[in-house]
């Protein structure tokens, strides 16, 4: 374009005209431009996978998910877990959507089971390797439909890795209220490491809430686990090693919490 706009070419202005008109042809009707980004870096096949940066879908597939729900999974009376974002609960309302959690008396008992088996409609930046919550079953299950960055899975899945971020922010925000309620947050909290033990911060603000409520048994029992999920990192492995040792030989009400480097 640039070329042509410093170029007295009629060819060459003609040329760049069409490849603009061209490529809004083929991008603006389903407005997911971002879609060729992930093909030409990744393969049209398997570019999904190499993303875990919400930048490269944004939920652009949300149409394809309605229609999916309506044809396929509300027929029967199926009800998914969707873990697509930014898709929000106003949203998943509007599109007439049904939802594990959106009734959580409803759906406690199968919230809290790490297997899952049903239909599991997720954005496939979460399928990608971290350091926790990381979804490695779910990587490497067939897949039962793609639309784009939007990966549909149906049969028993181990989706507790899926599952455990939700009670654990539900836990920071009872702690960080301007009302905490530190039983329920340590309710959540437990909730989280017990559909995936892996994320040693999490036990580090099981810590905390046990030594806020006075118990240094299961403080430290929360510290002592979060030590031995930590990988790789020795300042987080002293600090943690400081707080046990605090706690151990401290009176309780003295020992300051222990930093949560993921609220960072």
């Amino acid at each position: 374009m640039q070329a042509a706009l410093s170029s007295n070419s009629k060819l060459l202005k003609g040329a760049a005209a069409l490849a603009l008109v061209a490529a809004a042809a083929s991008a603006l009707p389903v407005m997911r431009p971002w879609e060729y980004f992930n093909e030409l870096i990744g393969g049209a096949k398997n570019g999904y996978l190499y993303f875990s940066d919400e930048g490269v879908d944004l939920g652009q597939r949300t149409k394809e998910l309605a229609e999916y729900y309506h044809r396929v999974l509300e027929p029967s009376g199926e009800v998914p877990i969707i873990f697509y974002g930014p898709v929000g609960d106003i949203e998943e309302k509007a599109l007439g959507l049904d939802w594990l959690g959106r009734d959580l008396k409803r759906d406690e008992t199968r919230l809290s089971s790490p297997i899952f088996s049903g239909t599991v409609l997720i954005d496939a930046r979460f399928l990608g390797k971290f350091p926790f919550w990381d979804s490695s079953s779910l990587r490497n299950t067939p897949l039962s439909a793609r639309f784009g960055n939007l990966i549909v899975l149906r049969g028993k899945c181990a989706c507790g890795a899926v599952l455990a971020s939700g009670p654990y922010e539900d836990a920071v925000s009872a702690i960080y209220a301007a009302k905490p309620d530190l039983e329920e947050a340590e309710r959540l909290l437990r909730e989280s490491l017990a559909l995936d033990p892996s994320p040693f911060f999490v036990h580090i603000e099981l810590g905390n809430v046990c030594l806020k409520r006075g118990s240094r048994d299961c403080a430290l029992q929360a510290y002592s686990d979060a030590l031995q999920q930590v990988r790789g990192d020795s300042e987080f492995q002293r600090s943690i090693a400081e707080q046990i040792r605090r706690v151990s030989s401290e009176p309780a009400g003295q020992v300051p919490e222990l930093r949560d480097p993921f609220l960072e």
